[in-house]
């Protein structure tokens, strides 16, 4: 992960791009946990946080940002 090397030692966010033709909008919840084993495989467990660019848009499913948390609650 290129920001935690430039940053070292702090906390840095990574995850989805909101646009809706992307992962977190269009993918299913297979396709979306693998995309966060991926991040967590190469940015390991800390100093991390998982979001979505710097907003969820509003007209999201709300079930898709639950499959996201509940993922990450279990790694």
């Amino acid at each position: 992960m290129e920001g935690k090397k430039l940053f070292g030692g702090k906390a840095v966010i990574d995850g989805f791009d909101n646009r809706s033709n992307k992962l977190l909008h269009k993918g299913t919840k297979e396709e979306i946990e693998a995309f966060i084993e991926d991040i967590i495989a190469k940015a390991g467990k800390t100093g991390i946080i998982i979001g979505a660019d710097c907003s969820i848009p509003s007209d999201i499913e709300v079930q898709r940002i639950k499959w996201v948390k509940d993922k990450v609650s279990t790694l």
